[in-house]
């Protein structure tokens, strides 16, 4: 299976790739790209500054053999802000494809939007997370199941986005997980589960074998 043609959309401030398995109906994992795939060195749109995360490799084959799909959701806000183009864009994900696999991921998904006003007049796009755009997008492209699905993220709008598209639950990485943020999710979203592990691998075993 090869991705789609390559749709930039809504004023090119929305990307969007997939391929359909043809299999309905199926759970997937949402990534965060940068921070949870590739190390955060702000705003990358040079495909020399990628540098794989602890466990990106061995997560995205354990993904690949499982019975989720996979899907990228990123804010791309450099976009906006003039510091790349969405050709950077693309080179940087072929670069990440050149370590992980073409196959790795069934759907890529970017917002360019940001916050500043005096670049874009739009300070709120319903692809840009914590909306949850990009996550229900994809589940009508790839048919998904989301209430079985869950989302791997660094910053607390990756888990809200989750939230909000109505995934099953959310992993943080990075530090352990504070009380308030965990509070806050059960009382405004019952039923999505919040937990923390240290690196995207441990993340996806978890909710491969666990869940």
């Amino acid at each position: 299976m090869t991705f789609r043609s390559v749709a930039i959309e809504d004023n090119g401030f929305c990307y969007r790739s997939f391929r359909s398995s043809g299999i309905s109906k199926r759970p997937c994992i949402f990534f965060d790209r940068d921070g949870v795939l590739i190390v955060d060195s702000g705003y990358i749109g040079n495909p020399q500054s990628v540098i794989l995360t602890e466990g990106c490799k061995l997560a995205v084959s354990a993904v690949r053999e499982s019975r989720y799909a996979s899907a990228i959701v990123t804010n791309q806000s450099g976009i906006g802000r003039g510091y790349y183009s969405w050709s950077d864009f693309e080179a940087v994900q072929k670069e990440l494809s050149h370590h992980v696999g073409s196959d790795a991921f069934d759907a890529v998904y970017a917002c360019g939007y940001h916050e500043r006003r005096d670049v874009v007049p739009m300070t709120s796009h319903s692809w840009r997370k914590p909306n949850p755009g990009m996550l229900l997008a994809a589940a009508t492209d790839l048919d998904l199941d989301m209430r079985n699905s869950w989302i791997i993220g660094d910053r607390y709008t990756d888990l809200l986005a989750g939230a909000r598209a109505g995934l099953a639950g959310g992993f943080i990485l990075g530090s352990p997980l504070k009380r308030e943020i965990s509070q806050e999710f059960g009382s405004l979203f019952p039923q999505f589960k919040v937990s923390c592990e240290p690196d995207v691998y441990r993340a996806c075993l978890r909710i491969i074998k666990s869940f």
